[in-house]
């Protein structure tokens, strides 16, 4: 089902409006197929990935709550010693932890030659890039899909001001560098394949990356240590932490 909820992301809230119509394209109809594809067929078509995809089957129900739950004073606690009572009530700590910016990363769009600063998102249900943008990237697909828009809302007072209206998405690779703050004499790239939609004007970073794409590669992220990992391969990458 498409998103219909309000989400937050980077300061503003954003919603999903509507599909202009229930027609949904198959991707695997009348697709061109590069040489980079050409020994990589498709995985599935659209009759059996719901069935292939876990976050399309509905979770089974357990009564392992059931069995967790228990008086306080019987529980097997373990304390975390990242940050005590006395410091989280001290009124000091509070703009410590909430001037840092959004995460990004430094990756190849369509190339290894040079690198794109790529905003990491957590609450964005989407991939999102400019469609110019879109158009320089290497090998990059654009294809037309039945319109549809996502609503951006006020930070401030939760007011509407822009609509942005997606007809059209595009499919290309990024390659992702081995940590760049450590030194390597040859060091690897992670290809991988990014499906993205296309709108204009959308923020001050031209690709956002959300939760398709880290729920895709299984990646996990260490805010602490500034580090990314992609899937179970122990495949680490740099992540850029900025505050105010």
């Amino acid at each position: 089902m498409p998103f219909s909820g309000i989400y937050p992301a980077n300061g503003k809230v954003y919603r999903r409006k509507h599909f202009a119509s229930g027609r949904h394209k198959d991707p695997q109809q009348s697709r061109d197929v590069s040489d980079a594809e050409a020994a990589h067929s498709p995985h599935h078509t659209t009759v059996d990935w719901t069935g292939h995809d876990p976050a399309f089957r509905p979770q089974k129900g357990s009564d392992y709550e059931a069995q967790a739950v228990c008086k306080l004073s019987a529980a097997n606690v373990a304390v975390s010693p990242a940050l005590c009572w006395r410091d989280a009530l001290w009124e000091g700590y509070a703009p410590r932890v909430q001037n840092w910016g959004p995460a990004t990363v430094r990756i190849g769009l369509g190339t290894t030659e040079r690198l794109c600063s790529v905003l990491l998102d957590t609450g964005s249900p989407y991939n999102i890039i400019f469609r110019d943008h879109a158009l320089t990237i290497p090998g990059a697909i654009i294809r037309e899909c039945d319109p549809f828009y996502i609503e951006d809302w006020g930070k401030e007072d939760g007011t509407l001001s822009h609509s942005h209206k997606v007809s059209s998405y595009a499919v290309f690779f990024v390659y992702v560098p081995e940590h760049l703050s450590r030194q390597c004499s040859n060091r690897r790239w992670e290809r991988i394949v990014v499906r993205a939609w296309c709108v204009s004007g959308w923020s001050d970073n031209p690709v956002l990356l959300g939760i398709p794409f880290m729920y895709q590669e299984s990646i996990t992220l260490d805010v602490r240590n500034g580090t990314g990992v992609l899937g179970s391969g122990g495949f680490e990458f740099r992540l850029d932490l900025t505050s105010d």
